[in-house]
C-alpha cells in the first residue's frame, strides 16, 4: 500500500476553507419560525380585532340608545330647528337663536315654549331629568333632528359644570369634550340610561348645553306673573313693605324696583307702585299669576306715582343690550353722578349700591352734580335712591 505524506500546511488550509463554507452556509440558511414571535403577532392581531369588535358593539349600543331617546326631540319645520319635548305632550322648547322671528317672547329669552299641536306629530313623551348633577367624565349622548327629520347623534364625555347667568337668571353650563355643531341647536344631551342632562341653546352669544334642572326651575319661575313682567315689560317688582307704604303713600300694590332702559325709554319709573293690570287689581305677588295680570292680556297698567294714580301703556320691554356677544355690552349714558366708592357696612352698602353705579335721583330730586348729593343725603327720614346699573334703573329705600 502506498502511503502519501500530507503537508501540514495543506491540511490547515483545507480546514480553514471548510470552516468558512460552513459559516457562510449557516448564515444563508433560512431561519425557522420563532414560536414566541408567532404567538406575539397573533396576540396583537387578536387584540386589534377584539377592540374593533368592541367599537362595533359600542356603536350599535349608542345607536340603540339614540333610537330609544329619539322621540324626545322633534323637528319643527316652521322654525327649521329641533325642539325638545318638555313637561307634557303639548310643550316643546326651542332655542330662540334659530328659526324665523315671530310673535311670542322676545329674543332676549334663552328658551321659548311652543304648543306641540302646532307641529304635525303625534304625542311625544317628556324625558326624565337626570337624577343628580352629571359629574365629569360621564358619557352623554347628544341628539337633534336633521332637516329631513332623521336623528343626528354624537357621544362625548362631560367636563363638569360652571355657573353662568342668562336672561338675568342663574344656570349651569354643562361642559363637553367636543365643540357643539350648529346642527345640534335646540337638541338635548342625555345620559346613557336616558336621564335628561340639558338642552343645547344659546346664552351670551355662545352655543352651550344648559343644565336641565336649571331650565326646569326657570320655567317654573317663568310661569309666574313676576317673570312675565320682567320679560314682557322690563320691570321688576317687590312686595310693598310698611316702610314703603308710608314713604310712597300707597295702601296696596307692588313696588316697581327696577326698570329696563332702552333707546325708546320706558313708561315706568323705579318707585312707581303697580296697583292694577288692566282691570285686575294687584295687591300681592300671587295676583300676577291671574289671567289678565302679569301683562299677559293687559293693555294698560295703573301705577301710583307722586300721590296720584296714572295709567301707563303695557309696552314691550326694550331689548337687553347689556350683552350683545363678542364680549361687548352697551348702555345709553345716563345723567347723574358716578359712585366711585361705597363704604363697607354703610346704609348704602346694605342697600346694595356698588362702586360704578350712577346715582340719578334722591327722592324726587334729580342729581346733576356731585356737590348736590351731600345736602340731599342729609335730609331727615328715609330716602329713595334711584341709580343706573348696566341696562337697568333700580330704586332702593334707604332708612
Amino acid at each position: 500500500m502506498v502511503q502519501v505524506a500530507l503537508n501540514p500546511r495543506y491540511i490547515a488550509v483545507l480546514a480553514g476553507v471548510s470552516g468558512l463554507i460552513l459559516a457562510i452556509g449557516a448564515l444563508l440558511r433560512p431561519e425557522r419560525d420563532d414560536p414566541s414571535a408567532v404567538a406575539l403577532s397573533e396576540h396583537l392581531t387578536f387584540t386589534d380585532l377584539s377592540q374593533r369588535g368592541e367599537f362595533r358593539r359600542m356603536s350599535e349600543y349608542l345607536s340603540d340608545r339614540a333610537a330609544v331617546l329619539a322621540p324626545f326631540v322633534v323637528r319643527l319645520e316652521a322654525r327649521g330647528t329641533t325642539g325638545l319635548a318638555w313637561g307634557s305632550t303639548d310643550t316643546v322648547l326651542v332655542s330662540p337663536a334659530v328659526g324665523p322671528p315671530g310673535p311670542g317672547p322676545g329674543p332676549e329669552e334663552t328658551l321659548v315654549a311652543l304648543l306641540l299641536d302646532s307641529v304635525a306629530r303625534g304625542p311625544v313623551p317628556a324625558p326624565a331629568l337626570a337624577s343628580a348633577p352629571v359629574p365629569p367624565q360621564t358619557w352623554v349622548l347628544l341628539l337633534a333632528r336633521r332637516q329631513d327629520g332623521s336623528v343626528l347623534s354624537s357621544a362625548t364625555l362631560t367636563g363638569g359644570t360652571i355657573p353662568i347667568e342668562c336672561d338675568d337668571a342663574p344656570y349651569r353650563e354643562v361642559l363637553l369634550g367636543m365643540p357643539l355643531d350648529p346642527a345640534f341647536e335646540g337638541g338635548a344631551a342625555f345620559t346613557l340610561d336616558g336621564g335628561l342632562v340639558g338642552m343645547v341653546t344659546r346664552c351670551r352669544g355662545r352655543r352651550m348645553v344648559l343644565a336641565a334642572a336649571d331650565i326646569a326651575g326657570a320655567l317654573r319661575e317663568g310661569l309666574s306673573g313676576r317673570a312675565q313682567l320682567v320679560r314682557r315689560h322690563g320691570i321688576q317688582v317687590d312686595t310693598l313693605t310698611p316702610e314703603a307704604r308710608r314713604y310712597f303713600g300707597a295702601t296696596e300694590g307692588l313696588l316697581i324696583s327696577g326698570v329696563r332702559t332702552g333707546p325708546s325709554g320706558s313708561p315706568f319709573q323705579p318707585g312707581d307702585v303697580l296697583v292694577a293690570a288692566g282691570t285686575s287689581p294687584v295687591r300681592r305677588i300671587e295676583d300676577l299669576s291671574l289671567p289678565g295680570a302679569g301683562g299677559d292680556t293687559a293693555s294698560t297698567f295703573t301705577v301710583w306715582r307722586a300721590g296720584r294714580a296714572l295709567q301707563v301703556p303695557a309696552t314691550r320691554a326694550p331689548p337687553d343690550t347689556s350683552d350683545l356677544g363678542a364680549g361687548l355690552g352697551f348702555a345709553a349714558p345716563p345723567s347723574g353722578v358716578a359712585i366711585t366708592r361705597v363704604v363697607a357696612g354703610s346704609e348704602a352698602d346694605r342697600a346694595g349700591l356698588r362702586a360704578g353705579d350712577t346715582l340719578l335721583r334722591v327722592g324726587p330730586t334729580p342729581v346733576r352734580a356731585p356737590a348736590a348729593v351731600p345736602p340731599l343725603l342729609r335730609r331727615p327720614g328715609p330716602l329713595y335712591l334711584v341709580f343706573q346699573r348696566g341696562g337697568w334703573r333700580h330704586g332702593v329705600l334707604v332708612p
